[in-house]
């Protein structure tokens, strides 16, 4: 199953998107700290993904937090890292991304 719209500009569109959404979850997420290890920028792409999609679909900057926390308990497993209102960097720039609602 492939994730992203069909339509070629859609496409396009849904791959910049994913491109910004990457970098902000590399650069301000990175809840296991690897974005200065070289040979690890893939690290958190099925995330990437994912929170493309939630922010297409219109889901909240809130939601798309609980997810990510969700991930770092349940997934990662390093423990609570994000709380929300604290790392506003994260949440603007994900607001930034124009995105959903």
């Amino acid at each position: 199953m492939s994730i992203g719209p069909t339509d070629p500009a859609e496409k396009t569109l849904w791959r910049t998107q994913r491109q910004q959404v990457r970098k902000i979850l590399w650069e301000d997420w990175d809840p296991i700290g690897v974005n200065d290890e070289q040979g690890a920028s893939g690290e958190y792409d099925a995330y990437a993904d994912k929170v493309t999609s939630m922010l297409r679909e219109g889901h909240s900057t809130q939601e798309v937090y609980d997810y990510l926390n969700h991930v770092v308990k349940h997934r990662i497993t390093v423990g609570p890292m994000l709380i929300w209102g604290k790392d506003t960097k994260l949440q603007l720039r994900l607001e930034a991304v124009g995105i959903g609602a």
